[in-house]
């Protein structure tokens, strides 16, 4: 999946090398603030080689979705009204987890499984020639994705517990090496925000194979 579109990723990171050039003068300052804990949170979205590692792994996500989907279905495209309902869904369903997260734990885990796969059934459904192209898969996704969990809750939270765990374990460690690094000498961040960008893409891809290979296997356990 990687290998499909690494020209694209390659020039993200040549980005993300450029905005290390910058440094992490406010990042260093930070430490030695009594409020270390908010001032380092804030330093971090503020050094712009970070900052850039943040915004070249949401471009990149519309470049690894499409990729994984196309394992399911080849023919898959990501068009301009893919793009937007993707931007949507995942605003809705970050939405509606939060809500569940900030009333109590267990509403925002039950919420975040049960539509785990809204957005592969959003992307994936079939389009009426005629109606609202975007809102039409949109207002059945959450049905689909209720439908398809349902009867498999735990063995799926099993599924995004470890698609989680595949990606935050290194992509945090790496952070942390990174960080140990630019305490040492920030002008480190021209390699290691390219290389936390890399570790992110890569081990996207793999979460983004195990869930979609999960929605696909949910799917066929319906039909059957």
């Amino acid at each position: 999946m990687m290998r499909e579109r690494i020209p694209i990723y390659a020039a993200l990171a040549v980005l993300c090398a450029i905005a290390g050039t910058y440094g992490a003068a406010g990042l260093v300052d930070a430490v030695n603030r009594p409020d270390v804990q908010k001032a380092i949170f804030g330093a971090l979205l503020g050094v712009p080689g970070l900052r850039a590692v943040l915004l070249a792994s949401v471009l990149a996500l519309f470049f690894i979705l499409p990729s994984a989907l196309r394992r399911v279905r080849p023919e898959f495209r990501m068009t301009p009204t893919r793009v937007c309902l993707t931007i949507v869904m995942l605003g809705a369903i970050g939405l509606a987890t939060d809500i569940g997260l900030a009333a109590m734990v267990v509403p925002g885990v039950v919420i975040g499984v049960l539509a785990s796969q809204a957005l592969f059934s959003a992307l994936l459904a079939d389009r009426p020639a005629n109606g609202p192209r975007v809102l039409s898969p949109f207002a059945g996704a959450f049905a689909r994705s209720l439908a398809l969990t349902k009867a498999h809750f735990i063995s799926t939270l099993g599924v995004v517990a470890l698609s989680l765990a595949v990606l935050l374990i290194p992509f945090m460690a790496s952070l942390f090496g990174a960080l140990v690094l630019i305490g040492w000498d920030d002008r480190t961040l021209v390699v290691t925000a390219p290389l936390l960008l890399f570790v992110f893409v890569y081990f996207e891809c793999v979460r983004y194979a195990i869930i979609v290979r999960w929605y696909e296997r949910l799917a066929e356990r319906q039909k059957g």
